[in-house]
């Protein structure tokens, strides 16, 4: 995927093309964010974080508001939940004060270069998509809970974000530390989830729930539900 000498080193922005200009699309970066095809993590890191840096070093002169919501939904993909929270921020410019996504900047402040008013809705189901990345990840085994929390967040919590394979997810970060953690099965299965908790002692209410390298296992059954806590 690495361009010859002299290109961004990103995935391409069309056939024999590189990211070499502002754009409001993202198209090219679809195996990163939303498909999941390539991880910021692993053999894929390197691709993965020039795409998203050329993205970045292009600016935003020719973006309308949704890529800023799409934006962010990838940075937080790819564990760069400041950032992330910086371009959802800059996307309220791009927001009525009904909060409908208008595609040009609103704000006067010089963001983008658009500037006209068409509503659109992909922009909110974007940033509403960003929100749900900085704080739940899942890829068909692993659940990771605050995978991309900004730092100014260190008091947050959400409830029943549903997972890929059916879970249902809530969890509770006090002072940058996830203290609790609760997730009740769709059809059941072998639940994996990735461990918030760092070196803190966990109580589980199933004393079935065994630590395999970084990741808390357990299989339940439908509908059952399984909760992690620091003891205090």
């Amino acid at each position: 995927p690495m361009g010859p000498e002299g290109t961004t080193g990103s995935l391409p922005f069309a056939l024999g093309e590189e990211y070499v200009a502002s754009h409001r699309h993202f198209s090219h970066a679809m195996a990163i964010h939303p498909l999941g095809l390539l991880s910021a993590e692993g053999a894929d890191s390197t691709v993965v974080r020039h795409t998203v840096d050329t993205i970045a070093k292009y600016g935003s002169r020719e973006w309308t508001g949704y890529s800023f919501a799409w934006f962010s939904a990838i940075l937080a993909r790819t564990n760069r939940g400041d950032e992330a929270l910086r371009y959802l921020s800059d996307y309220l410019a791009f927001t009525l004060r009904n909060g409908f996504h208008a595609n040009g900047d609103q704000s006067g402040r010089g963001l983008s270069s658009m500037t006209y008013r068409p509503f659109t809705l992909e922009g909110n189901f974007l940033a509403m998509d960003a929100v749900h990345e900085m704080l739940l990840r899942s890829d068909g085994t692993t659940v990771t809970v605050f995978p991309a929390t900004p730092t100014a967040w260190r008091d947050v919590s959400f409830r029943a974000l549903r997972a890929d394979g059916g879970w249902r997810v809530s969890a509770w970060r006090r002072g940058g530390v996830v203290d609790s953690v609760r997730i009740v099965a769709g059809p059941g299965g072998v639940l994996r989830l990735r461990d918030p908790f760092g070196s803190a002692a966990v109580t589980w209410n199933n004393p079935a729930v065994r630590r395999e390298a970084g990741d808390w296992v357990v299989r339940v059954g439908p509908g059952e539900g399984v909760t992690g806590m620091v003891r205090q």
